[in-house]
């Protein structure tokens, strides 16, 4: 098997190994109020971007995406240091670290 094919397909087990370890654990319409820390616009509206912000910093707990609209003209994503009492809310899709 030529070292390409090989390196490809190596890469390929380890990216969908690694994929399946760090499946979203979205909530959706639920916001996590409070223990805000940062929070920012996102640039395009997808929680996994505001998961991959909170899975990158070891202060962040919990996060919660605000679709786009809801508090200003595109999307937000706040990132928080503890995890606060679960409410229902439409706007919101959230996660726990």
């Amino acid at each position: 098997m030529p070292i390409r094919l090989f390196a490809a397909m190596l890469l390929l087990a380890l990216t969908c190994a690694g994929a399946s370890a760090a499946e979203p654990t979205y909530e959706p319409q639920i916001d996590l109020p409070g223990f805000d820390y940062r929070n920012f616009d996102l640039l395009q509206p997808r929680p996994r971007l505001c998961e991959q912000a909170c899975l990158a910093d070891d202060k962040c707990r919990a996060w919660t995406f605000v679709q786009t609209g809801v508090l200003g003209p595109v999307a937000s994503c706040w990132l928080k240091s503890g995890v606060a009492e679960k409410k229902s809310n439409p706007c919101c899709i959230s996660g726990v670290r």
